[in-house]
């Protein structure tokens, strides 16, 4: 075992630009590879957290985005199969009157009073924001990296301008901030006060519905939808899990397309210490007919470059795992210089790193096969005549 470490040590050393090399780009690539890995598995894991059979959207059929009448909201409300409800109205607009890209979002306007039971994302907002929310009309929940932007703290009073209505602005007061990941660049307002400074009384976008059960929810589906059947405009309404399901369908391709960029990667991998093993086996026939004429057997031989090939890949890809969940810890700390959004909206896990050298164990074995399989049938009689 020790002779075999030795051997091992021996032969990285003197290919070690070759090694480096080999190291870097395992490096490289596993770390692409965990930074897309990561966003596709969070984007996973919202889907399935955000989605629930017992709270039902309310949506214009036809139309999108969508926007229906605030007299369907009173009616569907005062069904008795309703537990609970909310309205979302988007305000898009810039967060001061510089109308700079950089500078606008999109808030929300919703009722103050039922956040955590409406919003399962929100579970991690300070109760002392809610309440504030609640008690101040011109009150905003704002997200971590609008105030890191506009340099804003809590109690701070601002003028969200209208991006669609020259001239139109909300005057508000940050009164507590939204969790980190998806709310990052969030506004949230009280929409009855949305409603007095900009008169919207009229329409919302979405209506969210609370009901007991799953079958309380199809029921009430399907007698929200025949009710408004003949109104215009007509009203879809489903599942959070349906809706959730659709816009992942309608971003199916975006997925794919990322998943495929994994596959991509791995195969790069393989192929990166393929090559270099399989450069350093011919580099070094004559050595192995050397192990062979002092007693190694071919499978001692074959283990030494597989060894090798996990040494180099096993080490390569712990670095870059490390190298992502680094990255991602000092983002969500705000010590980068530029703060990365989808890293903020789906951070590494630290299991990143056991995966990256579990994984790389494997690349490194599936990688060096083909090489030592070849080295393996190396002739000793064959490579002594090359010499000669």
């Amino acid at each position: 075992m020790i002779e075999f470490a030795v051997l091992i040590l021996k032969n990285l050393t003197r290919n070690r630009m070759r090694t480096a090399l080999t190291g870097l780009a395992v490096v490289v690539l596993v770390s692409v590879y965990g930074f897309v890995s990561s966003a596709t598995k969070g984007i996973s894991e919202l889907v399935t957290t955000q989605a629930s059979e017992t709270r039902l959207v309310v949506t214009e059929r036809w139309m999108a985005p969508s926007r229906f009448p605030m007299r369907y909201v009173d009616k569907i409300a005062d069904l008795p199969e309703v537990d609970d409800w909310t309205t979302i109205t988007f305000y898009p607009g810039y967060f001061d009157d510089s109308r700079r890209n950089w500078r606008r979002g999109t808030a929300i306007a919703t009722r103050p009073d039922n956040l955590y039971a409406m919003f399962s994302d929100l579970q991690d907002l300070d109760p002392a924001a809610a309440l504030a929310l609640q008690e101040e009309k011109t009150g905003a929940l704002i997200g971590p990296e609008i105030l890191e932007m506009m340099n804003w703290k809590v109690g701070q009073r601002f003028r969200f301008v209208s991006r669609s209505v020259f001239g139109a602005e909300v005057p508000l007061t940050i009164v507590g901030v939204l969790p980190a990941g998806l709310w990052d660049r969030g506004l949230v307002f009280r929409s009855d006060y949305y409603k007095d400074v900009l008169g919207q009384h009229d329409t919302v976008n979405l209506m969210y519905i609370r009901v007991r059960d799953e079958q309380t929810g199809e029921r009430l589906a399907t007698l929200i939808e025949s009710q408004f059947m003949r109104h215009q405009p007509e009203v879809r309404v489903e599942t959070e899990s349906s809706s959730v399901a659709r816009f992942v369908g309608r971003n199916a391709a975006v997925l794919a397309i990322m998943n495929v960029v994994v596959v991509i990667l791995l195969i790069d991998v393989l192929i990166v210490l393929a090559n270099s093993i399989s450069i350093s086996a011919q580099e070094r026939r004559s050595e192995m007919a050397v192990l062979k004429v002092i007693g190694f057997q071919p499978r001692q031989i074959m283990m030494l470059i597989v060894a090798e090939a996990v040494l180099v890949s096993a080490t390569g890809s712990a670095l870059g795992a490390s190298l992502v969940y680094a990255v991602s810890e000092l983002n969500q700390a705000d010590l980068l210089p530029i703060r990365i959004g989808f890293l903020t909206m789906f951070p590494v896990a630290p299991t990143v790193i056991a995966q990256g050298v579990i994984l790389g164990t494997l690349l490194g074995v599936a990688g060096s096969a083909v090489p030592a399989w070849n080295v393996r049938k190396i002739r000793v009689a064959d490579v002594f005549s090359e010499v000669v």
